[in-house]
């Protein structure tokens, strides 16, 4: 099942399902899918047109959890993969780090 943040984009990852950034040319997938609270998920992450990000800080807004950098590292096909658990369902953002730039992408997250 796809989800859409705010904009269609043109790059497909190897597994799960893309969803599409709210900064245009970003694109993450997630493993197992579609992402759940308190599970664990691998997060793999892509910006076209750049290289591969180095990190991704992961934060829910409006709530006062802490913000969480995961380090990603390159899968050899053009994105970087990483751990990240989510402590509570709901909106929640990622801004991938590093490569030639940022992007983030608002992530919606079920209990």
């Amino acid at each position: 099942m796809a989800r859409t943040a705010l904009a269609a984009l043109a790059l497909a990852l190897t597994a799960g399902c893309g969803i599409p950034a709210s900064t245009p040319g970003a694109r993450l997938t997630f493993l197992p899918d579609p992402p759940a609270a308190r599970r664990g998920e691998t997060l793999c992450a892509s910006i076209a047109g750049s290289a591969p990000p180095t990190a991704a800080r992961v934060w829910m807004p409006g709530m006062p959890h802490p913000v969480t950098t995961t380090p990603l590292a390159p899968d050899g096909q053009g994105a970087s993969c990483g751990q990240v658990i989510f402590v509570m369902g709901g909106r929640w953002a990622v801004t991938l780090q590093g490569g030639d730039g940022s992007a983030t992408v608002t992530v919606e997250v079920t209990e």
